[in-house]
């Protein structure tokens, strides 16, 4: 009866040893948090979490009145820049504040965002179309020196010029982008 009561205690306790653990997800969908107090970006991009630790802003001008304001992140290689790239191009007719979101720039209006993706240098780049714009830029700082903001992101090939075909889906992007002067 010992042997019994012995063997129904250690089954018992593998069981609840299984019962006990925790089941995680196959595939977890990654969390960026706005946390970034340094130069970078990081965003989701078709489900898996990216950086660029390098993020730099410049002003350019156009010629319909508005500026376009340049968010460019790009790789590190061994101390020297990358092939990876990620622009964010701002165009607005007035300065950029805290608070400003911009969505998509459609064919139809002068102020918005559109994104610019390449992961090799060049060889294959990817682009938002503006005949289906989609995605959104939100500065949520900005100062003398640098540009903090939030951003989402869909990306076609650029011959897609309808929009037809995502190619590339960038979410819970977050930027800190340190000003330059355009020389």
């Amino acid at each position: 009866m010992k042997l019994l009561f012995r063997l129904f205690f250690a089954g018992m306790l593998v069981a609840c040893f299984f019962a006990s653990c925790k089941k995680s997800a196959k595939n977890p969908t990654p969390t960026i948090t706005n946390d970034l107090t340094s130069q970078g970006m990081k965003y989701t991009i078709n489900g898996d979490t990216s950086s660029l630790p390098l993020c730099y802003t410049y002003d350019v001008a156009t010629n319909n009145a508005a500026t376009s304001t340049i968010i460019q992140g790009y790789s590190l290689v061994n101390g020297a820049l990358g092939t990876k790239l990620l622009k964010l191009s701002v165009l607005h007719t007035s300065s950029l504040k805290a608070g400003d979101t911009f969505t998509g720039l459609s064919n139809d209006v002068i102020v918005g965002v559109t994104g610019f993706y390449t992961a090799d240098g060049g060889v294959a780049s990817f682009t938002s179309q503006s005949s289906n714009p989609q995605g959104t830029l939100t500065i949520t700082e900005i100062t003398s020196d640098h540009i903090k903001g939030t951003f989402t992101m869909k990306l076609f090939k650029p011959d897609d010029t309808n929009g037809t075909t995502v190619i590339y889906t960038i979410t819970q992007g977050v930027f800190y982008a340190k000003v330059t002067k355009q020389a």
